[in-house]
């Protein structure tokens, strides 16, 4: 398998492959399925650029909107623990839609309403951040701040499915996050 992806590397192109633990094949199908050839396309980043942050740091999320989309955004991040947490919309980012094309950040602190910002914590591991953008919110009511991973993806899969039914545009992508003590 190496040879054959060395092979295909372009010359002077250097790829990089990295595992990880956590249940995210669901979330990962999930993205893929919304990625198709011709898709809107949501980029995602960690502002800092970088991967592994330590307890206490922040995590600033970079999200630039599709050119030809405009939205509500929905970040999660999905913690290896089984939990996945909402950050957009929250108290903190009340929802709105966002122009076609803008580039947002996140999880900055801002006084007075949100002082701390977003701030690595307990527990530690490889996490994952789900942003989404859609013409319209992908469900009905708020979601809890926290709630089990696995029950939320099949219900997000659900609201995608009934979006889409009904003509709603959406894309998504994904960040992977390594945090530790």
């Amino acid at each position: 398998m190496r040879q054959a992806v060395d092979a295909a590397r372009p010359a002077g192109v250097e790829w990089g492959v990295v595992g990880f633990d956590g249940p995210y094949c669901p979330v990962v199908d999930l993205v893929r399925a919304l990625r198709r050839p011709g898709a809107s396309t949501v980029r995602a980043a960690l502002a800092s650029g970088r991967t592994v942050l330590r307890d206490g740091q922040l995590i600033e999320l970079t999200v630039t909107l599709p050119g030809d989309l405009a939205g509500v955004v929905q970040v999660d991040y999905l913690q290896q623990n089984g939990e996945v947490r909402h950050l957009v919309p929250s108290l903190d980012y009340p929802p709105r839609t966002y122009s076609a094309g803008e580039r947002i950040v996140f999880g900055r602190p801002t006084l007075p309403l949100f002082p701390d910002g977003w701030q690595v914590g307990d527990p530690f591991g490889t996490d994952m951040i789900l942003v989404s953008v859609s013409t319209a919110p992908l469900f009905a009511q708020s979601r809890p701040e926290v709630e089990p991973t696995g029950a939320y993806l099949r219900e997000l899969q659900a609201a995608i499915d009934a979006f889409r039914g009904l003509g709603g545009r959406l894309a998504a992508d994904l960040v992977m996050v390594e945090t530790e003590k």
